[in-house]
């Protein structure tokens, strides 16, 4: 529609739309939260690999992948179906150094004993995190597989009821949060760096 490609969760008018791709200019983010998420590559410019949780329509790992290719992403995405729309209808393409598990991430964390520079969480089920990803477990299990220096980042919605029991929780996990705002407010990012006391962006690089 208008040029626009559109990936929505669920049915109906209780349906939310996950990812929004102009095909005119696939690089364009039409949302605002894909923007937030990848400030928190100025946080750690020296990044080399990448755990997203959450695959939704690609947009994240396919911009990484054109304009930081030394950066390899994997990708944990619970759902084969939600991979198998990204891959035919928004272009991403996953391959040897940028993997594709089709798995649980609290499963794929629990067994994987890579340190990673920046752990992403952006996985929703309609408009909520799926409960065993907000636990006070999965967070420390997300802290524990960061590298020292590492960045965490976790995509929020700032209205949702859960909000706030989010943002306890990680405080019991992280030294220091920041949490970056969208301008709708509809959306934030939550950042934390793994051994680091005082969190404080860049100057200017959110700008």
């Amino acid at each position: 529609q208008n040029g626009i490609r559109r990936l929505l969760f669920g049915k109906g008018s209780n349906a939310e739309e996950e990812t929004a791709l102009l095909l005119a200019d696939p690089d364009i983010s039409i949302f605002e939260y894909p923007r937030l998420m990848l400030s928190a590559l100025l946080l750690r410019p020296t990044t080399r690999n990448l755990l997203l949780v959450g695959l939704g329509g690609g947009f994240l790992p396919a911009i990484i992948r054109r304009h930081r290719p030394d950066i390899h992403v994997t990708v944990v995405e619970l759902d084969q179906l939600v991979a198998t729309v990204a891959e035919e209808y928004f272009g991403y393409t996953p391959n040897s150094a940028n993997p594709l598990v089709i798995q649980d991430a609290r499963i794929f964390l629990e067994n994987c004993q890579e340190k990673f520079d920046q752990i992403w969480l952006d996985a929703f089920d309609g408009e909520t995190i799926p409960a065993h990803l907000a636990t006070y477990e999965f967070l420390e299990l997300c802290q524990s597989r960061l590298a020292h220096g590492g960045v965490f980042a976790q995509n929020l919605h700032l209205e949702h009821f859960r909000y706030f029991s989010h943002l306890a929780t990680a405080t019991e996990i992280f030294e220091s949060l920041y949490l970056l705002r969208g301008t709708s407010n509809e959306n934030g990012v939550l950042f934390a760096i793994k051994g680091v006391a005082q969190l404080e962006p860049p100057k200017k690089a959110f700008a």
